[in-house]
C-alpha cells in the first residue's frame, strides 16, 4: 500500500517541511482520489459507468440496490444481466464490494464508531458487515483499523 510506504520514508529520513508536504499531499490526493478503483472498460455503457460513480454517494450506498437500478436507469432485469457482463458480480455483490471498499478507507482515515461508518456506508447490520468485511480484508474492522493506524504513527 503506498500510504505505507510513504509513511515509512517519512519515518526514516530526516524530518523536514518538504519532506512532511510531500507525505500530506500525497495523503490527500489519495483520499481525495476516494475508493481505489480498477479502471472500468473503455466499452461498458456509459450509463453503466456513471451508475459505478453514482453508487459511491453516501446516499445511493445506503439505499443499496434500489438506487443502483435507478442509477442504471433501466430494468431491473437489464441491470442485472448488464451488471454481471461488464463487472462479474451480481448488483448485490457490487453494492456491497463498494461499501466495503468506502468503509475500509474511512477505517484508515476517521475516528468515527464503526457502528457509525456501517451504518452511513448502508450496512444494515453489524454481523453481515463484520463477516463480509473480515472476509475481504483479513481483519475485523477494529483490528484493521489499529494495525493501519499503527502503520501511519
Amino acid at each position: 500500500m503506498r500510504i505505507q510506504e510513504w509513511a515509512e520514508g517519512l519515518a526514516h529520513f530526516p524530518r523536514s517541511a518538504f519532506a512532511l508536504d510531500r507525505f500530506l499531499l500525497n495523503l490527500l490526493h489519495t483520499v481525495a482520489a476516494g475508493v481505489s478503483e480498477e479502471p472500468l472498460p473503455p466499452e461498458m455503457p456509459d450509463w453503466l459507468a456513471r451508475a459505478c460513480k453514482g453508487i459511491r454517494e453516501k446516499e445511493a450506498m445506503r439505499e443499496g440496490v434500489k438506487s443502483w437500478v435507478r442509477l442504471c436507469g433501466r430494468s431491473p432485469e437489464h441491470v442485472s444481466r448488464t451488471t454481471r457482463h461488464w463487472l462479474g458480480l451480481s448488483p448485490t455483490d457490487y453494492v456491497n464490494q463498494t461499501r466495503l471498499a468506502h468503509l475500509e478507507r474511512e477505517l484508515r482515515i476517521s475516528s468515527q464508531p464503526i457502528i457509525d461508518l456501517a451504518l452511513d456506508a448502508g450496512f444494515p447490520t453489524l454481523g453481515h458487515m463484520y463477516k463480509m468485511f473480515k472476509a475481504r480484508y483479513g481483519l475485523p474492522p477494529l483490528q484493521y483499523r489499529q494495525h493501519h493506524r499503527k502503520v501511519l504513527v
